[in-house]
């Protein structure tokens, strides 16, 4: 038998075979042309962009250093974080803040019979976390007063709770109102500390 013949009947025999790996074959040659003239084109063009943002990044960061913009918003941050640090005072001066929140009270026609407190330390700010809980009693307008003076004060205040009740009282024309509050204040640690 010639090799002709030979390859003859081997091509009827493995028809579908020859045909799958032909398919394959030409799917495999067109993918490589796909990726040598649309990807690597599309790449080529993408890497060009990029060179040429990272170049006008640079100019513009030049210019801003040269013309002293970056310079400024860092004193911007520096003054601000050094506002932000006045707000939240030593916690050596926690007795000035509870002479504070009394002298509050007392312009507001009010008075705090009993004050109690729970510091704790917050990880995650870094500052002391000062839990205050109090009462005061007085008329309606005088609790308003004293809570405008807490939400208006110099410090950083959350007012966390508030329950208002009220209550009638024989001796006084106005009605009397308890107002029972929960806020919190922050101080940092001491630089001595």
């Amino acid at each position: 038998m010639s090799a002709t013949a030979l390859l003859k009947a081997a091509l009827e025999q493995n028809r579908v075979l020859l045909v799958t790996l032909g398919s394959l074959s030409l799917l495999v040659f067109g993918l490589f042309l796909y990726h040598l003239l649309v990807v690597d084109a599309k790449l080529l063009e993408l890497r060009l962009e990029q060179v040429q943002t990272q170049q006008r990044l640079r100019s513009q960061q030049a210019a801003q250093a040269d013309s002293g913009a970056l310079f400024s918003e860092a004193e911007q941050i520096n003054q601000e974080l050094q506002q932000f640090q006045n707000l939240v005072p030593e916690k050596n001066q926690f007795s000035i803040f509870i002479g504070e929140l009394f002298q509050w009270t007392e312009t507001a026609g009010l008075e705090i019979k009993q004050i109690s407190y729970t510091p704790k330390s917050n990880s995650e700010s870094g500052f002391l976390d000062y839990g205050l809980n109090f009462s005061v009693r007085g008329e309606y307008v005088q609790v308003k007063r004293f809570i405008h003076q807490l939400e208006n004060a110099p410090r950083l205040l959350i007012i966390d709770r508030i329950a208002l009740a009220g209550a009638e009282a024989a001796d006084t024309p106005q009605a009397l109102v308890t107002l029972q509050i929960h806020l919190t204040t922050y101080f940092r640690e001491s630089a001595n500390d």
